[in-house]
């Protein structure tokens, strides 16, 4: 399991190559940080000069994808390594050139920014509501468990009269 803490060498800012395409990012350019150690640190540790970022799935492989004589495929520029593109960040690659394809499904299981609180009392709301029900549907579980230990004993107590009247008629 990893600690979350990176340790880097403080230095000059890395020299990372711009993109090989026109029009297409990388997370390195579009992000702005100013300092060098923090970014020498996401490039080193989150790869952010290989992950280029695109619109769409159909232009970032026009703009990016190279299919070689022999049939197998390649990203233009060499340093790439990852395609992002939007709505939902799913993103392609290439591996001994084959392209695969990653898409995010889930949502997020956070969204930043927004406030919970109305939908806590909501589900507490329910939770009470829930809670009541419970307790109604226990109460007449028991009036009817007690109902049918009433019948039961006159069910026997009839019975047991129909058998001394039998025994008493034979």
């Amino acid at each position: 399991r990893e600690c979350g803490i990176f340790q880097t060498h403080a230095g000059k800012r890395f020299n990372v190559p711009p993109s090989p395409v026109e029009g297409i990012e990388t997370v390195a350019s579009v992000l702005h940080i100013e300092d060098d150690l923090v970014f020498n640190c996401l490039v080193d540790n989150a790869k952010l000069d290989q992950r280029a970022l695109a619109a769409t799935k159909e232009e970032s492989e026009e703009a990016l994808l190279v299919k070689r004589p022999d049939g197998k495929e390649e990203i233009k520029g060499g340093n790439i390594k990852e395609v992002h593109f939007l709505p939902n960040g799913d993103f392609w690659t290439v591996k001994r050139g084959l392209r695969s394809m990653i898409s995010n499904e889930r949502k997020l299981k956070q969204t930043i920014g927004i406030d919970r609180t109305a939908a806590i009392q909501d589900v507490e709301r329910e939770e009470q509501q829930l809670k009541e029900e419970l307790q109604d549907l226990r109460k007449k579980e028991a009036r009817v468990l007690k109902e049918h230990q009433d019948h039961k004993v006159r069910w026997n107590k009839e019975y047991r009269a129909l058998w001394n009247t039998t025994k008493t008629i034979e």
